[in-house]
């Protein structure tokens, strides 16, 4: 009788079922998109994930926030499932991406404020000018290696966006062309407001878009899956509000 009273307890309030886990590559050090704070992964591209992955489509995410480099490297070999970035084409032999775009990153240019850089760059868009200042780039931005690269305008790399904001305030360096939002958030932290200026110029629209591992057993039908509910969201109007919010509270 008790194994029959405890069948009809589970009949009655059944065990609710495991969300199915992915795990997702992240920067640890890229404020305000991704980073690693008192053991928790925090930021827009997280709070973004969380938006579509978890809410809406009901799986779980295990983060995975590592140097990016090793971010890459864990997608590539299959032990992360996910990364959300530029689909370059070097990415794209190691994963299939989104047929969405995801996020889009507005590059601009940041330079010291009142320095020649700032004078000669104001006065247009040229991306040939900047040839005659020193240009930092982020270790690992494949994105703006490739367009320096393009334009034949040598640059110099370092490990973090603090790093190159840091070194325009200390005149090391004279322009940083990095996302606007990551840019003023970074000004914002390391507390340089007065010194640094971001240009209004948008030098290109970066497209994010999900990554899945070519070697994830998640890949055919979760990419499936996240593209018909991100276009949901785009077409019922929530993805848009989702976008403003995010990029209003990373500031």
């Amino acid at each position: 009788m008790k194994v029959i009273r405890l069948m009809c307890l589970f009949l009655m309030f059944p065990v609710p079922a495991i969300a199915e886990e992915v795990s997702i590559a992240v920067n640890a050090n890229w404020a305000p998109f991704t980073v690693k704070y008192e053991g928790h992964t925090k930021g827009l591209l997280v709070d973004l994930l969380n938006a579509i992955i978890v809410e809406r489509m009901g799986y779980s995410i295990r983060y995975s926030p590592v140097p990016w480099k090793r971010a890459q490297l864990q997608v590539k070999s299959g032990r992360s499932d996910i990364m959300l970035t530029y689909p370059s084409d070097e990415r794209l032999t190691y994963s299939e991406r989104s047929e969405n775009v995801v996020f889009a990153l507005e590059e601009r240019a940041f330079v010291k404020t009142g320095s020649r850089a700032e004078q000669v760059l104001r006065e247009g868009t040229s991306v040939e000018k900047m040839k005659a200042f020193r240009v930092c780039v982020i270790l690992g931005d494949n994105w703006a290696t490739g367009f320096f690269k393009k334009h034949n305008i040598p640059y110099h790399l370092a490990g973090t966006t603090d790093n190159c904001v840091r070194m325009l305030a200390a005149d090391h360096m004279d322009v940083f062309v990095q996302s606007a939002t990551a840019g003023l958030s970074t000004i914002h932290k390391t507390a340089l407001e007065d010194k640094i200026t971001m240009l209004p110029h948008i030098y290109s629209s970066v497209p994010f878009a999900l990554l899945v591992s070519r070697k994830s057993p998640h890949k055919a039908e979760f990419l499936s899956r996240f593209d018909e509910t991100v276009s949901a969201m785009k077409n019922d109007g929530s993805y848009d509000k989702l976008i403003d919010k995010l990029r209003r509270a990373a500031r």
